[in-house]
């Protein structure tokens, strides 16, 4: 079945719009120590219609803040693997039943300057 670029176009535009739907109801947590990259990643995830929650600079603030809202609906997590004190691993570790959560790890050689991401 061969389609038309009139039907092609139609098709993308409602994927685009089912993005931009899943994208407008999306309620996610940023957890991320360094205060450049946590002010660039909540810009991007609230221009791309997300709903922050919350922004936490630590693995244990993160805990507590889990703790202290059990019964929130969260989407999704992003969430620095190295962070001081706890990291962002171990505090995965000790969440119970922790939503869809996308790794994110600074660069770590010299000169390199590109973020990587994970979903976990």
């Amino acid at each position: 079945m061969t389609k038309t670029v009139s039907q092609t176009l139609l098709a993308f535009r409602r994927s685009m719009d089912c993005y931009t739907q899943i994208m407008n109801s999306l309620r996610v947590l940023v957890a991320e120590d360094e205060p450049l990259a946590r002010e660039r990643l909540v810009r991007l995830l609230r221009e791309g219609g997300c709903e922050i929650l919350a922004e936490l600079e630590d693995g244990a603030s993160l805990v507590a803040w889990m703790v202290e809202h059990l019964d929130m609906h969260i989407d999704a997590l992003f969430l620095d693997i190295q962070m001081p004190g706890i990291t962002g691993l171990e505090a995965l570790a000790e969440l119970k039943n922790p939503p869809l959560t996308v790794l994110n790890e600074a660069a770590t050689r010299q000169g390199d300057q590109r973020p990587s991401s994970l979903v976990a």
